[in-house]
């Protein structure tokens, strides 16, 4: 097993698209968007059968006829909040690529988090009042109130790609949250147990520069100069 790293990846994201009712971006409009994004340095686990003992099915194929190999991939990513400029997406990937003649192909067997949601309640209660003024009086307000309380979720991240070759995470700005700080991932990844499989990860984020203008910066983060690992 290797790791390709430097100590900590910043990732200049470059302006990739723009969504504008001009034909051209206005000037405040930076073709690199610096030091906003990060990427931690990856750890690697190998697992065994003790590790993946609340995972019969990868118990089983582990301890079986020992042709696949699973490992553990800790992954992170920060962002660094501005307020003028904040996040509203962003996306982090990983593609799976196995070198060699064994058949099979490396996939991500689970991924955590599947899912992180905000809950948000909403009321459908309408209130009516009713008032009178008359003669300088003022009448005691009637107060009618009627309608169902429910609750909705907005997705804060959303893991794609299970047991797929190019698995990732979206992160989405909800109502509750911004994309700020630092986040953790984990990826289990099922191989052959000889393959030579190397992990390239990418990286993506929307940056919103005012109410009215969206901006896509996005980058590729290729080993062995920054962030990448390679299993087997």
């Amino acid at each position: 097993m290797q790791i390709f790293f430097a100590p900590e990846h910043s990732v200049d994201l470059l302006l990739e698209k723009r969504e504008t009712k001009s034909v051209s971006p206005p000037g405040f409009a930076s073709n690199v968007l610096e030091k906003r994004f990060s990427i931690g340095v990856p750890q690697i686990l190998a697992l065994t059968s003790e590790y993946l003992k609340d995972d019969p099915q990868a118990a089983a194929s582990l301890s079986g006829d020992g042709s696949a190999a699973f490992d553990l991939v800790s992954l992170s990513c920060t962002f660094h909040l501005s307020k003028r400029e904040p996040f509203d997406e962003a996306w982090v990937g990983v593609e799976l690529q196995g070198k060699g003649d064994r058949q099979g192909t490396p996939i991500a067997w689970s991924m955590k988090p599947l899912h992180d949601l905000d809950a948000i309640d909403e009321s459908g209660t309408v209130k009516l009042e009713a008032g009178l003024k008359l003669f300088s009086a003022v009448e005691p307000k009637l107060g009618i109130e009627f309608g169902d309380k429910g609750q909705r979720h907005e997705g804060f991240i959303t893991a794609f790609g299970l047991q797929q070759t190019k698995p990732y995470w979206y992160f989405r700005k909800t109502s509750q949250r911004e994309l700020e700080g630092s986040y953790r991932m984990a990826l289990v990844i099922r191989r052959p147990k000889k393959m030579l499989v190397t992990g390239k990860i990418s990286a993506k984020a929307t940056v919103r520069k005012t109410a009215a203008l969206v901006f896509t910066y996005a980058a590729s983060i290729d080993a062995p100069s920054s962030v990448s690992f390679t299993l087997g």
